[in-house]
C-alpha cells in the first residue's frame, strides 16, 4: 500500500506514519507548521498543489488526520478554523473524488452534545461548539463528494507518546513531575483513545477496504479526573496533587460535551481485532517515554523565561495600539517588553515612556532609544544581544507598526514551549489569506517569487522567509554569528541562512495579516535585490566559488562587539 499521510507531525498523524513504515508500506508524509524529517511541506487547500502532490507520489490512499483542535481557539477564531477544517478540506476531497483516490478522514465526538453517550456510528449529531460544527460539516462534504469510497474515522480524547508533549496525558505528567498541581473536571467523561491502536485498527479496514463509518476508541468510559489517577498511578506520581473540580470552574470558552465518549464495537466486529486495556495503553506510553529519555523528568525544564521586543521608527500613531492588543495571558507570562526606538524623528519613545507612565498594564517595560538609526538589522543586534545578556530563554520580535498581530501571541509561544526542539518559529502570512488580510498583490507575487527563490537555492521547504514575527530561542541565537550580518533589512535574510548552516530547527505558524495606513520604509526593489544577492553569496559559498566571513564555521555570537558599535539609551 502507498498511503498519504497528510499531518504527519501531529500525534494521530506521526502514529500512522510510524505504523505505516512498520507494516512496510511506502508512505509519504506532510506537514503544514510543524517541519519534520522525510516529510513534505503541504496545503491541503490549494487544488494545484494537491494535483502536483498526487501526481508525484502516485498514493492509493489518503489519510487525513490534519486539523487545527484547539477548541477554545477555534471558537474565538472561527472563520479561521471554517477555511482551514471544511473548506480546505472540501478542496481535497473534490479533487480526490476527481483523481477517484479513497480518503480516510479523522473526525471527533465533538459533534455530539454530551447528554447521553457514549456514542454509535449512526447516532444524531449535535454539536455544541464551532469545532464541533467544522468537524460534522466535515463529515458532510466527505461523504458528498465521496459518497462510497471514504473511510470515516471518529476518535476523542487522544492520547500517547508524543515529540510535541501535547496531549493531556503530558499535561498530567509534567505537572505532577514538577511538584504542581493540576485542577482536573470530574464531570466530564468519555472513552480515551491510545493513538497507536487508532493507527493498527485504520490500516487494518483500509486493507480490507471496509469502506464507511467507524468509532476509533478503546470504549472504557472514565471521567477526566479519574483518568488524571490512573496515568498518576501507573507513572508513579502524586496523585494528592491532582485537584477536582468541575467543568464550569474550568473557565473554557466553548462548551465541552459532559457525557460523551464512542462504543467502538463495530471496528471490533469488522476487523476482529480487539483494542487495548486504557492501562496497558497507559503503561506502553511510559515504556516509549523512558526509551526515548522523555520520562522519568530528572531535570524538568522551568518556565521558560521570556521578553518581547518592539522594533520601531515613527510609530507614535501605532505603538499604543500594539500595547494594547496584547492578549492578557501574554502580559502575565513574558517578564519584560522592551521597546528599541532607532531615533525616530518624532516623538516615539517619548510616547512610550507616556504610556508606560500613565496606563501599562504592562510589566516591566523598557524604552530604549538608538544614539543614531543604526538600520533595521542593527536594531535586532542589539535587542538580541540584550536579550542573551539578561538570560532569557525566547525573545519575540512584535513589530510597533501593528502589521503583525499580537492576538496570535498564544499560540506561537504555546508552539515554542510544547516542541523544545524548535530554535525559530516564524508567523507565517502565506500559509494563510495576505491578500484578504490587505497585503498588496505586487507585494504577495514578489514575497512567493523571493521564496521559492530561496527555497530552491537552499534546499528548503519554509513557506515565508520575509515575515518579520518571530520568536528566537537566545540559545540558539548564541550559536550563530548574527553580529557580522548586514544592519539593515536583509539583516532578516542572513540570519535564517546562518540557521540553516547551523542546522537549527525553524517551525511555521499562520497568522492574520493586516495592512493599514502605516508608513513603510522598506524600499521593496531595493530589499529584493539585497534578498537575492544575499541568498546566491549562501549558494555561491557552499559551492566552494566563494569565500565569506559571515558563513565561516567555528563562530558565536560576539555581544561585547556588538554593544560597543551599538550605542542606546534606555528611559
Amino acid at each position: 500500500m502507498r498511503p498519504l499521510i497528510i499531518g504527519a507531525s501531529g500525534l494521530v498523524g506521526g502514529t500512522l506514519y510510524a505504523e505505516a513504515k512498520r507494516l512496510g508500506d511506502e508512505a509519504i508524509g506532510t506537514y503544514l507548521n510543524h517541519p519534520q524529517e522525510e516529510l513534505y511541506r503541504f496545503d491541503y487547500g490549494d487544488a494545484n498543489e494537491i494535483i502536483n502532490l498526487l501526481k508525484k507520489f502516485s498514493p492509493d490512499v489518503i489519510i487525513c488526520p490534519a486539523a487545527n483542535a484547539n477548541v477554545d481557539h477555534i471558537e474565538q477564531n472561527p472563520k479561521d478554523s471554517w477555511l482551514n477544517n471544511v473548506e480546505k478540506l472540501s478542496t481535497l476531497f473534490k479533487v480526490s473524488e476527481e483523481k477517484n483516490i479513497p480518503i480516510a478522514f479523522f473526525s471527533s465526538d465533538y459533534i455530539f452534545d454530551g447528554k447521553e453517550g457514549p456514542y454509535k456510528e449512526d447516532s444524531i449529531p449535535n454539536p455544541l461548539n464551532f469545532y464541533g460544527s467544522h468537524k460534522l460539516a466535515s463529515e458532510i462534504a466527505l461523504k458528498t463528494f465521496l459518497p462510497k469510497n471514504h473511510y470515516l474515522f471518529r476518535t476523542t480524547w487522544v492520547f500517547d507518546y508524543e515529540k510535541q508533549r501535547k496531549n493531556f496525558l503530558y499535561s498530567v505528567i509534567n505537572s505532577l513531575s514538577t511538584g504542581k498541581e493540576i485542577k482536573v473536571p470530574t464531570d466530564m467523561s468519555a472513552t480515551p483513545s491510545y493513538a497507536s491502536d487508532i493507527a493498527k485498527f485504520s490500516f487494518e479496514l483500509i486493507k480490507q477496504k471496509k469502506y464507511g463509518t467507524y468509532n476509533l476508541t478503546n470504549g472504557e468510559v472514565i471521567s477526566r479526573y479519574d483518568l488524571a489517577k490512573l496515568i498518576a498511578q501507573v507513572y508513579e506520581l502524586n496523585e494528592d496533587l491532582i485537584i477536582k473540580t468541575d467543568s464550569e470552574s474550568m473557565n473554557y470558552i466553548a462548551k465541552r460535551p459532559l457525557k460523551a465518549g464512542l462504543v467502538n464495537d463495530k471496528s471490533i466486529k469488522d476487523t476482529g481485532v480487539i483494542w487495548c486495556t486504557l492501562e496497558n495503553a497507559i503503561k506502553e506510553t511510559k515504556q516509549k517515554m523512558e526509551k526515548t529519555g522523555q520520562f522519568p523528568l530528572i531535570n524538568p525544564d522551568p518556565e521558560s523565561k521570556i521578553c518581547i521586543y518592539i522594533p520601531c521608527y515613527n510609530a507614535t500613531a501605532t505603538l499604543p495600539k500594539v500595547f494594547e492588543r496584547i492578549p492578557a495571558q501574554v502580559k502575565e507570562k513574558v517578564q519584560e517588553v522592551f521597546v528599541v526606538d532607532n531615533n525616530s524623528s518624532d516623538y516615539t519613545y517619548l510616547m512610550a515612556i507616556g504610556y508606560r507612565e500613565k496606563k501599562s498594564d504592562l510589566k516591566n517595560l523598557k524604552i530604549f532609544r538608538n544614539a543614531k538609526n543604526f538600520g533595521y538589522g542593527g536594531s535586532q543586534k542589539l535587542a538580541y544581544a540584550y536579550a542573551i545578556k539578561q538570560g532569557y530563554d525566547m525573545v519575540i520580535m512584535l513589530h510597533g507598526d501593528a502589521q503583525y498581530a499580537p492576538e496570535k501571541l498564544p499560540i506561537m509561544i504555546e508552539t515554542m514551549e510544547k516542541d523544545k526542539s524548535i530554535d525559530l518559529l516564524f508567523g507565517s502570512r502565506m500559509t494563510g489569506d495576505p491578500l484578504k488580510g490587505g497585503m498588496p498583490l505586487h507585494r504577495y507575487l514578489g514575497n512567493k517569487a523571493l521564496t521559492a527563490f530561496q527555497n530552491m537555492l537552499l534546499g528548503t521547504n519554509i513557506s515565508e522567509f520575509h515575515s518579520g514575527y518571530r520568536i528566537f530561542r537566545t540559545s540558539a541565537l548564541a550559536k550563530v554569528p548574527f553580529h557580522l550580518c548586514d544592519s539593515y533589512y536583509h539583516f532578516d535574510t542572513e540570519i535564517i541562512i546562518l540557521f540553516i548552516k547551523n542546522k537549527l530547527k525553524i517551525g511555521e505558524v499562520t497568522i492574520d495579516t493586516h495592512y493599514g495606513t502605516e508608513k513603510c520604509y522598506v524600499n521593496i526593489w531595493k530589499y529584493g535585490i539585497h534578498v537575492l544577492v544575499a541568498t546566491f553569496c549562501y549558494y555561491l559559498h557552499t559551492k566552494g566559488l566563494r569565500n565569506y566571513k559571515l558563513y565561516h564555521d567555528g563562530q558565536t555570537a560576539d555581544l561585547n562587539r556588538i554593544f560597543e558599535e551599538f550605542k542606546t539609551e534606555m528611559f
